[in-house]
C-alpha cells in the first residue's frame, strides 16, 4: 500500500524552484500558534456548539420514529398513529431547518472573522518588514499566502474543530441508540471503526506532502504571473512573450500535477473506506437477520439499526477524512507561520519616545553595516549633518550611499555604531516619530493607483489643497497636472503608468514638500529630469527647504550645485568631507573658495565636477 501511495503522490521535480518550501511544523504546534486568533470568538464558538449538538439529536430522533412507522403503521397496516407521527416529522424538519440556519450564520461569522484577523496580522507583519526583506521574496507568493494559505488555517482551527465535535456527537448518539436496540450487534459494529481511522492515518502523511508542494507551486505560479505582468513592457520589447507563456504553463502544469496527485490519493482512500463500510453492513445484516428470525428484533428495529449503522460509519469516515484534511491544510498553515513568525529587522524599543519636531541635526558615529549575506556596506563611517546644512553625498556605485539612506530612515539598524537625530540614537525614538521628521525622495518614486492629489497628500493626510498646489508648483508639476483629463483628481493608474518618469519624479518631490519634515533626504532627485527642469527644481527646493537639513545622494552636478558641502564615500568609507568649492557656508552664507575650505581628510578628486561615478 505504501508503494502505491508513493506512486500516487509523486510530483514532478522542480530544479528551478521559484518559491522555497516552508519549514515543516507539527500539527500540534500549528494549533498552539493560531489559538490566540480563536480566543476572541470563543463565545460564538460555544454558542455554535448548540446547533452542532442539536442537529445529530434531531437526526437520531427522526430515525427512531421510523421504527415506530414500520412496527406500528406499516406492519399492522394501521393508520391510527400516522397523523401524530406526521406532525412529529414535520416539527423535527422545521426545527432542523432553523437550527441549520443558525449553524451556518454562526460558523460563517466565526470563520470570516478568524480568517480576517490572521490576514490583518500577516499583512501588518509584512508592512513592518524592511523593503530589502520584502524584495528577497516574490510578491505573488506573498499574495498567495495572504489569500489561499490563510484560508487553509480556518479549516484546521475553526471548521476542523466543529467537524470533529459534530462527528463525535453523531457517533455517541447513534452508537447509544444502537446499544438500546441490541447491545451485541452494537459491539460488533463498533469493532470495525478502528479500520476507518487506520486507513485515514495511512493516507495522511502522503496527502500532507502533496498539499505542501501544491501550495508552494501555487505561490510560484502567482509570483510568475505578477512578475511577467508587472514587467509587460520589458517582456514585449524583448520579444519574450512566448518564453514567459511557456514558463507560466510549466508552473501551471506543476500545480495541476499536485491537484491530480491529491485526487489520486483521495480516489484510493474512498474505495478502501467503502469496502470497510460495505463489509460491516453485510456482517450486521446477516447477524440482524438471525436476530429477527429468533424474535430478538422486530423488522422496524432491524431496519432502524441498519440505518443507525450507516449513519454511524459516516462520522467515523468523516473523522478519517478530517485527519487527511487537517494534514493537508497544515501545508498552508506552515507557509503563513513562516512569514508571521519572521521578526521585523527593526524593532521599536519599549522605552522609545516620540521626538516631537526635531531641529534636524543628523550624525553618524562609527557606523558599520553588514548585509544578511555578509556583504560589508559601511565601515566606521563618522559624519555630521548640522541643522540647516545642505550636504551632497557622492561616490561610485556600491560605495554605501543607498545603505546610508536606509539607516537614516531605520529601514535597517547599523551593525556597529550609532545614527543620531539631535543627539538621540534613532533606536531610542519611535518609528512613527522618526519618519515624521525625515522626509525622503527615493530614487524609484512610488506612485499609487489613486488620484494625483491623494498621491501628493499620502505622506501627510491633513495637508490642505493650498499646500498641495504650492508643492506642485515648486516641483514644476503644475503644468502637466493641468493637462491631465481631470486635473488633480486624475487617477494615475498602477505604479503611475499614466505619467512619464520625470512626471513621477515631480510627484515624489511634491509629496516630499507637503510632508514638511525638518530632515530631507534626496536620493538622486534629478535622475528622471532633464537638465533645465532639474536646475529649476533644485533651485526651488533649496529655497523652499531653507532651514531644513538636506542630504542629497547624487551623481548629478546640477543637484550638487545647491549643496554647501560634499561628503564622498568609497568602499563604505568616508574618504573626504569638505565645503563645496564656490558654495556658501550654511553658517555664514559667504562663498567658500577652494583655498579657504576646511577639510577633515584629503580632497575628493572630481567632486567639483559632479563626483565620482
Amino acid at each position: 500500500m505504501r508503494a502505491i501511495l508513493a506512486r500516487a503522490g509523486r510530483m514532478p521535480d522542480d530544479p528551478d524552484a521559484l518559491v522555497e518550501a516552508a519549514p515543516r511544523v507539527p500539527l500540534l504546534t500549528i494549533v498552539r500558534r493560531f489559538w490566540p486568533f480563536v480566543r476572541p470568538y470563543r463565545g460564538w464558538m460555544v454558542l455554535g456548539l448548540l446547533p452542532v449538538a442539536l442537529l445529530p439529536l434531531i437526526e437520531t430522533v427522526e430515525i427512531w420514529l421510523f421504527q415506530i412507522v414500520v412496527d406500528d403503521v406499516l406492519t399492522p397496516r394501521d393508520l391510527t398513529s400516522l397523523p401524530m407521527l406526521a406532525v412529529a416529522f414535520l416539527g423535527l424538519t422545521l426545527a432542523s431547518g432553523a437550527i441549520s440556519f443558525a449553524d451556518d450564520v454562526i460558523a460563517t461569522r466565526v470563520s470570516a472573522g478568524f480568517t480576517l484577523d490572521i490576514r490583518v496580522a500577516l499583512f501588518g507583519n509584512l508592512l513592518r518588514q524592511p523593503p530589502d526583506a520584502l524584495d528577497r521574496r516574490r510578491l505573488g507568493d506573498l499574495l498567495s499566502r495572504l489569500s489561499g494559505d490563510v484560508g487553509a488555517i480556518e479549516g484546521v482551527m475553526v471548521a476542523g474543530v466543529t467537524d470533529l465535535l459534530s462527528a463525535v456527537l453523531r457517533m455517541l448518539l447513534f452508537a447509544g441508540a444502537m446499544f438500546l436496540i441490541d447491545p451485541a450487534l452494537a459491539i460488533v459494529s463498533l469493532l470495525l471503526a478502528p479500520l476507518f481511522w487506520g486507513a485515514a492515518r495511512t493516507f495522511a502523511s502522503t496527502a500532507r506532502r502533496v498539499a505542501r508542494e501544491r501550495r508552494r507551486r501555487s505561490g510560484g505560479l502567482l509570483a510568475l504571473a505578477e512578475e511577467s505582468l508587472g514587467h509587460a513592457a520589458l517582456v514585449q520589447a524583448s520579444g519574450r512573450e512566448e518564453d514567459e507563456l511557456a514558463r507560466y504553463a510549466r508552473e501551471g502544469q506543476a500545480v495541476a500535477a499536485g491537484s491530480v496527485a491529491s485526487a489520486r490519493i483521495q480516489g484510493l482512500l474512498m474505495p478502501v473506506v467503502d469496502l470497510i463500510e460495505v463489509a460491516g453492513a453485510l456482517v450486521i445484516t446477516g447477524l440482524g437477520t438471525l436476530a429477527l428470525a429468533e424474535g430478538r428484533l422486530t423488522l422496524g428495529e432491524l431496519l432502524v439499526f441498519l440505518t443507525y449503522l450507516t449513519q454511524l460509519y459516516r462520522p467515523v469516515r468523516d473523522l478519517g477524512s478530517l485527519t487527511t484534511t487537517l494534514f493537508s491544510a497544515a501545508g498552508g498553515a506552515e507557509r503563513v507561520m513562516e512569514i508571521l513568525d519572521q521578526p521585523p529587522a527593526v524593532a521599536e524599543r519599549p522605552t522609545a519616545v516620540d521626538p516631537g519636531r526635531a531641529l534636524g541635526g543628523v550624525a553618524l558615529e562609527g557606523v558599520g553595516y553588514t548585509y544578511h549575506d555578509g556583504t560589508v556596506a559601511l565601515t566606521d563611517v563618522t559624519a555630521e549633518f548640522p541643522p540647516g546644512s545642505v550636504t551632497a553625498v557622492v561616490g561610485p556605485s556600491g560605495a554605501g550611499k543607498s545603505t546610508l539612506v536606509k539607516l537614516l530612515l531605520r529601514f535597517a539598524d547599523p551593525t556597529l555604531g550609532r545614527v543620531l537625530l539631535d543627539g538621540e540614537d534613532l533606536r531610542d525614538l519611535t518609528l512613527h516619530g522618526l519618519r515624521r521628521n525625515v522626509g525622503v525622495l527615493l530614487q524609484e518614486v512610488h506612485v499609487l493607483d489613486t488620484s494625483l492629489i491623494e498621491n501628493v497628500r499620502y505622506a501627510r493626510p491633513d495637508a490642505t489643497d493650498a499646500e498641495i498646489a504650492k508643492a506642485l508648483a515648486v516641483a514644476d508639476a503644475a503644468g502637466f497636472t493641468r493637462s491631465l483629463g481631470e486635473g488633480q483628481a486624475t487617477r494615475l493608474a498602477q505604479r503611475g503608468r499614466r505619467l512619464s518618469g520625470g512626471e513621477r519624479q515631480r510627484i515624489g518631490i511634491a509629496r516630499l514638500l507637503v510632508q514638511d519634515a525638518p530632515v530631507v533626504v534626496l536620493d538622486e532627485p534629478t535622475a528622471a529630469l532633464d537638465e533645465g527642469t532639474a536646475g529649476r527644481v533644485m533651485s526651488a527646493l533649496r529655497s523652499v527647504l531653507a532651514g531644513r537639513t538636506i542630504i542629497i545622494v547624487t551623481h548629478d552636478p546640477v543637484a550638487m550645485a545647491v549643496a554647501d558641502r560634499v561628503v564622498q564615500l568609497e568602499h563604505g568609507h568616508v574618504v573626504s568631507e569638505a565645503p563645496r568649492p564656490g558654495g556658501s557656508s550654511p553658517a555664514t552664507g559667504r562663498s567658500t573658495s577652494p583655498d579657504a575650505r576646511s577639510m577633515r581628510t584629503r580632497p575628493a578628486p572630481g567632486v567639483a565636477e559632479g563626483g565620482a561615478g
